[in-house]
């Protein structure tokens, strides 16, 4: 299985449980748990080394998966640094996802059916 298919079978997986009922639940460990300074340090190391690791490879644009993990984690690091200065980007985040399930939900759907499809960039 490649790093594409993996990746894109957990975006399906989360926009699938974005339509489960147990979502309110969730969303509300989420932003108790991400009030914790120690959280967003960690969360904050890993995605800068997720982003380094991906960037390294040259043409790394080239592959679609690496682009959405490159857009995905660049979105947490900047979650990150927000939510040092104020928690309000962090809880609009988690308030638009419980307004919006199902916009995120298609958006995760797709985005994991793109990388699983076997697409060829030609430039």
């Amino acid at each position: 299985m490649t790093v594409s298919i993996l990746i894109g079978i957990i975006f399906l997986l989360a926009g699938i449980f974005i339509l489960s009922p147990g979502l309110s639940s969730a969303m509300r460990i989420r932003t108790q748990v991400g009030r914790h300074p120690s959280v967003k340090v960690i969360i904050g190391f890993i995605s800068l080394i997720i982003l380094i690791s991906v960037i390294l490879k040259e043409h790394w644009y080239e592959e679609l998966w690496r682009v959405v993990v490159f857009v995905a984690f660049i979105f947490a690091l900047l979650q990150v640094i927000s939510t040092i200065f104020t928690m309000k980007f962090w809880d609009g985040i988690t308030d638009f996802v419980r307004k919006h399930p199902l916009v995120v939900s298609l958006v995760m759907i797709v985005l994991g059916l793109l990388l699983i499809a076997p697409l060829e960039w030609r430039f």
